[in-house]
């Protein structure tokens, strides 16, 4: 459930889960030999689609946000 909750918080995780699979997946068909390739940095279980796509509207309202703070900055 904690897992859950973080992933939700700051979804970069899935972002790196999905690169890794995608590097490993054309050098290691079996996700033992990936997870010995990467050691405690692997990624066994790939994230799904729904959380890819949560993860890209996380980041564009954060871009948002941050573009409407910054432009009611006095520089």
């Amino acid at each position: 459930m904690t897992g859950i909750i973080s992933s939700l918080i700051m979804p970069v995780d899935s972002l790196y889960r999905k690169i890794v699979c995608v590097l490993l997946a054309s050098t290691a068909a079996n996700p033992v030999q990936a997870m010995s390739q990467m050691g405690p940095f692997g990624a066994r279980a790939e994230p799904s689609v729904w959380m890819l796509v949560y993860t890209m509207v996380y980041l564009l309202g954060a871009l948002a946000l941050a573009v409407r703070v910054f432009s009611r900055r006095d520089i």
